[in-house]
């Protein structure tokens, strides 16, 4: 007994003592094809202030990544990580030559982003398998497949930066802090007919406000055959002051203040999607300014939409659908927003026609009033009182 025990022990300070050894001398070469790999996939120098192999738990870890300018994104872009531990199937890896992980968690995770064009091209991806030799004259394509199969990846405590240079003023800032979440049964290849599908939930703070959130949960694929994905998007309490730079078309604040909810449940399937938004826009407090002509607020006349967050007592719930092909969506807004855009489409006329004659202002005043009462406040009722206005001025003037 104590003969097989000592046997044992042996054996299991033998496997600790060759583990050691392996990931001593295998550090330095793994972290090489690490390199390379990364250079070649991304397009980019990729700096690591660590690395560090676990053979017996199959745990490769990461420290201090950094890179610039990295292939798919093709403007100005970096990526750094404080932390990167990568959980792999050596099983898979070695027995069925899949590359298989069990787990990748991203800790501390930033990207920063702005869109403006690099000034120098990215070199081209070469073809799958026909990349450059790496220094040691191994690659890792020769014992794996090319395609990738992650069972989860978790972010922990990460960052998006977006700097937006086609808005004024430029540049405009958008954040996600504190984002926390994780991808599941994650598949990437890399084949002739590249694909990715998996599973996400993923949450952060949003803004300057500390209040607010953002949820995102669903499941994607994209392939041959194009996009498939069914999420769900939530968004409470967003400070919309913090993106005046894209509803508003002014040189000064309208809005000094304005949280946004926002509950969006998004189906694709080839490519045609149908999306369902409902949203609500309140505590509005608006700064003491005096309105220009010409000043616009989310796309309509800032007056007309001022008096019209007035009448709603600055409380305003609406919906609108976004449905069609990804490149060639269709907005169907709800009665609420067809209300607003047939206001804004009568202040419009009126405002064009106070040069008229006074019995003609008179007419115009009628038509626009039927269209938005009798007419049930639409804009094809306006355009229709409209005409009939247009045919009596021409039977004056003409």
């Amino acid at each position: 007994m104590f003969k097989k025990l000592t046997v044992f022990i042996s054996a299991i300070a033998l496997i600790v003592a060759a583990s050691a050894a392996a990931s001593y001398f295998l550090a330095p070469v793994l972290r090489e094809e690490f390199l390379h790999a990364a250079r070649n996939a991304l397009g980019s120098e990729i700096e690591l202030s660590g690395f560090r192999v676990g053979i017996l738990r199959g745990v490769i870890y990461l420290k201090g990544l950094k890179a610039e300018d990295i292939r798919p994104l093709q403007y100005r872009n970096s990526v750094t990580a404080d932390e990167i531990i990568l959980d792999i199937d050596l099983a898979a890896v070695i027995l069925r030559r899949k590359a298989i992980f069990q787990k990748l968690t991203l800790k501390n995770l930033v990207l920063r982003l702005d869109n403006r064009k690099r000034d120098v091209a990215p070199p081209a991806r070469p073809p799958v398998g026909e990349g450059a030799a790496s220094p040691k004259g191994a690659n890792l394509s020769q014992f794996v497949s090319d395609e990738f199969y992650f069972r989860e990846i978790a972010i922990v405590d990460s960052r998006f930066v977006f700097e937006d240079y086609h808005v004024t003023p430029a540049p405009n800032t958008i954040k996600l802090d504190n984002i926390n979440g994780r991808f599941s049964r994650l598949r990437l290849s890399l084949r002739k007919e590249p694909s990715v599908n998996g599973d996400l939930s993923i949450e952060s703070s949003l803004g300057t406000n500390d209040k607010s959130r953002m949820e995102l949960d669903g499941s994607f694929y994209k392939g041959s055959e194009g996009v498939d994905f069914d999420l769900k998007l939530s968004f409470d309490r967003l400070d919309l002051t913090d993106f005046s730079p894209y509803y508003s078309q002014t040189s000064f604040t309208i809005l000094r203040k304005a949280a946004l909810d926002l509950e969006s449940s998004a189906v694709c399937r080839k490519n045609r999607l149908k999306a369902v938004q409902n949203a609500r826009i309140y505590d509005i407090e608006l700064e003491d300014i005096a309105l220009r002509e010409g000043d616009r607020l989310f796309g309509l006349p800032a007056k007309t939409v001022i008096e019209f967050f007035k009448d709603s007592k600055f409380d305003v719930s609406f919906s609108f659908n976004l449905v069609g092909e990804l490149n060639d969506l269709k907005f169907d807004p709800d009665p609420l927003i067809k209300k607003i855009l047939s206001r804004a489409l009568a202040d419009k006329i009126m405002s064009q026609i106070q040069e008229w004659p006074r019995d003609v202002v008179k007419m115009g005043e009628k038509a626009i009033k039927k269209g938005l009462i009798d007419g049930g406040e639409d804009i094809e009722d306006i355009e229709r009182e409209l005409d009939k206005v247009k045919e009596k001025f021409n039977k004056l003037f003409n």
